[in-house]
């Protein structure tokens, strides 16, 4: 459909002005959007669309020619979004910053700044925000199958997708990331009990188009049968186009859990091998970047914490998938006898990580840290809200550069309903406490991302039912139990 807004020459005044305020302001969002030549690119919050000139209708960034597809021939949305059209013919209102669909209109958002969404059967695993549009996804277990969640500005359903998976095994999605306008959704599967139904176990990599939202593949990277549990959790994407996808496998040997360090690289031709970064048993792979020009990789063994570099490439499949790392840095934070390294971030020319630690206390304390070779550590205090174990779990920057970790606390209750979850923002720099939230009986934080307001999306919760809570950076949260 045509997207129908101010007129062309009052939004190109507009961007020219807007562009005009100096050169330190922010580049619009608008910034090298031509709407192919034959429209105008405008921002609702934070979010560009295309107003089309007539004979041309939008779809994404671009003004393609003719009329909109069928489905939606007369569905305006209310002038507060566009029509897409489904593989089905079904007409589907993608909405602007501030609105949420109501059939095939748009109308006002009715959750405001900060919010709190159940969503009823689903551990959520992980959470993402597209590029553009308003749309939350989710994706995570109910039972044994893994899912993928379109949602509203709200958190309200859109859509919902079943993630394709080999027979007789349990999947969960943990990480959802965007590639030039298409969802890209990992996460692990292992077989149901490995003793009667010795299946491959493995990750998978699922792709989807978000508007709307439906599989385009689905690609199994089998790491081989005879474990018993797999986990994938992080994922970098190399400058060759390679994914790394780094966790850990099990293996019940004389009824006692061993954790293998694996990787997984799948190269942008499809084709999938299986890295060791450690030959130590108890030892996992827990957090992935790429930045630098190189993939990063931060675990533990049983005796120390690391941090290691390697070439996007890594090696030939037929050696050992990942080669030989660049740098092997041992993490030895001060005031701590151990660290567990949970998510790592780029920062400058140095590397920010939260995680767990242990200081004097016998019980873990949720860990923010700075690392570089030329300035050392910076290692605030550790957070220890509870008198249990505390953890933070992911991390992400913040529109002005915070720093923002969601994780859990207690977590050696006996329900993972039962943990504590903890959410903070540090900032930049210094790391000094911007607040610190400590959230009893709401489970434990999984994941955090950032939205196209700018706004802090939290996912909470145990096995059965999940929140999705929406911050501000500036710490205000809505009300919780």
């Amino acid at each position: 459909m045509e997207v129908r807004r101010p007129g062309a020459a009052a939004l190109v005044l507009w961007a020219a002005v807007a562009a005009g305020c100096g050169d330190d302001a922010a580049p619009s969002p608008c910034a090298g959007i031509d709407c192919s030549g034959h429209g105008v690119c405008f921002v609702s919050e934070t979010t560009p669309y295309c107003d089309c000139a007539r004979g041309y209708h939008a779809e994404g960034l671009a003004c393609l020619p003719g009329d909109p597809p069928a489905a939606c021939r007369g569905v305006a949305c209310s002038g507060h979004g566009t029509c897409v059209a489904t593989s089905t013919g079904v007409a589907v209102c993608e909405c602007f910053s501030g609105y949420v669909p109501a059939g095939p209109t748009c109308v006002p958002a009715p959750c405001g700044a900060v919010w709190r969404k159940t969503i009823p059967g689903l551990a959520v695993w992980g959470v993402a925000a597209a590029p553009t549009g308003t749309s939350i996804f989710v994706a995570g277990n109910m039972g044994a199958d893994a899912v993928v969640m379109q949602l509203d500005a709200c958190g309200g359903l859109v859509r919902q997708q079943p993630l394709p998976g080999p027979a007789d095994t349990w999947a969960i999605a943990t990480r959802l990331l965007f590639v030039d306008g298409t969802m890209h959704v990992f996460g692990s599967y292992e077989p149901w009990n490995p003793s009667t139904t010795p299946t491959d176990s493995g990750a998978f990599h699922a792709l989807f188009d978000c508007s709307p939202l439906e599989l385009l593949e689905g690609r199994e990277l089998s790491v081989g049968a005879g474990w018993s549990r797999a986990w994938f959790s992080s994922v970098a994407r190399g400058a060759d186009g390679s994914w790394w996808l780094g966790g850990y496998m099990t293996r019940d040997d004389a009824g006692t859990p061993e954790y293998h360090a694996r990787v997984v690289r799948e190269d942008a031709d499809g084709s999938h091998c299986v890295g060791v970064p450690t030959a130590d048993p108890g030892a996992w792979v827990e957090g992935a970047a790429a930045f630098d020009g190189r993939i990063w990789l931060s675990g533990v063994t049983p005796t120390d914490s690391y941090l290691r570099s390697y070439p996007p490439a890594g090696a030939p499949a037929e050696a050992s998938c990942i080669g030989e790392p660049e740098r092997d840095l041992v993490l030895r934070p001060p005031a701590l006898s151990w660290f567990f390294p949970s998510a790592i971030l780029e920062d400058g020319d140095g590397v920010l990580m939260v995680g767990e630690g242990s200081g004097a206390l016998p019980s873990g304390v949720a860990v923010r840290l700075r690392w570089s070779e030329s300035e050392g550590w910076v290692a605030p205090a550790p957070w220890d809200p509870t008198a249990g174990y505390d953890r933070f779990a992911d991390a992400v920057r913040a529109p002005d550069g915070a720093l923002c970790a969601a994780g859990a606390g207690d977590y050696a209750s006996e329900t993972l309903e039962e943990y504590d979850g903890l959410f903070a923002c540090y900032e930049p720099g210094s790391l000094a406490v911007r607040f610190e939230h400590d959230w009893p009986g709401t489970g434990g934080c999984s994941q955090v991302a950032v939205d196209q307001a700018g706004g802090l999306l939290v996912v909470c919760g145990g096995w059965v039912d999940t929140e999705l809570i929406r911050c501000r950076p500036t710490g205000e949260c809505p009300a919780m139990p």
